[in-house]
């Protein structure tokens, strides 16, 4: 970026993880002839690791330089700041990965568990006799799942305000609207298990297989600027990834969905994929 202000909205568009300022005078001698300054490290909220680590490895460079310099009282420093200015906690933005963490598992560890379950019993072989189809069974456990998973988000925001003061920046319609087509999204993985496994060993070991990339992988737990960047550039790809990244800028950002279509278009692509998977390999039988 061409100035420091640049610099700062590249930063909280999320284009890059800190800013590092070398402020007017750095580098000027002090009354020894030695030159000092203290370098500022920037970081935004939602990754305050990233801060950290570059501000560990400034550190480290500049106490070489004064342990050369042999100076007591170190005359180059580092100094942490950061960018926030709407008063935004760190719960604020490891929130949406919460959020994801919860449709995650209420999608694909539920629905997945759930259709086994009644093929054994052999409700669904009874539907079967009906003139319902799969597309419309599969569409019929996705809506009724989905007013499950609402409510439980209905329930993650009012504890994240009345607990841990959750401050919104955003559109609470759009996010509402976010937060439906994320779970219809992953629901969708949910379906497609479920639908294809025979008994609950078989669906258990596939949502393993499946949930715990898009865990560790998609920024739910630690951020994905953690990864190399060749990994940050496949995983940028997972179902789950463009979800969170909605709904952390919708928080904390105030973004809307006009400026969420890239994710959109991803999602998009996704929830189609999934679904026509869902329809294809449903078993009706065990």
């Amino acid at each position: 970026a061409e100035t420091l202000d640049a610099a700062k909205e590249a930063m909280g568009k999320g284009e890059v993880d800190t800013v590092i300022e070398l402020p007017a005078g750095f580098g000027e001698s002090n009354d020894q002839g030695q030159p000092t300054g203290s370098v500022i490290v920037y970081y935004d909220e939602s990754s305050p690791q990233a801060g950290q680590t570059v501000a560990a490895v400034m550190e480290q460079a500049l106490e070489g330089i004064n342990t050369q310099l042999g100076q007591p009282e170190p005359p180059l420093t580092v100094t942490q700041e950061s960018t926030a200015t709407n008063e935004l906690s760190a719960f604020d933005y490891v929130f949406s990965g919460l959020l994801g963490f919860t449709i995650l598992s209420l999608g694909i560890f539920g629905l997945a568990n759930q259709m086994p379950a009644e093929k054994k019993t052999g409700a669904l072989r009874r539907l079967r006799a009906s003139p319902i189809t799969a597309g419309q069974l599969i569409f019929a456990n996705m809506a009724y799942y989905m007013l499950i998973g609402i409510v439980s988000l209905v329930m993650m925001f009012v504890l994240a305000i009345f607990i841990f003061d959750f401050s919104m920046q955003g559109d609470w319609f759009q996010l509402a609207v976010w937060a439906i087509i994320g779970i219809i999204l992953m629901f969708g993985f949910g379906l497609a298990i479920g639908g294809w496994a025979k008994n609950e060993t078989q669906s258990a070991a596939l949502t393993q297989l499946v949930a715990l990339p898009l865990m560790f992988l998609s920024g739910t737990f630690f951020p994905r600027f953690l990864m190399p960047e060749w990994l940050q550039a496949i995983t940028a790809y997972l179902p789950l990834t463009p979800v969170i990244d909605g709904f952390r800028m919708i928080m904390t950002e105030g973004a809307n969905l006009i400026q969420l279509a890239p994710q959109l278009g991803l999602i998009a692509i996704w929830t189609v994929i999934i679904y026509v998977i869902a329809i294809r390999v449903f078993r009706w039988d065990p």
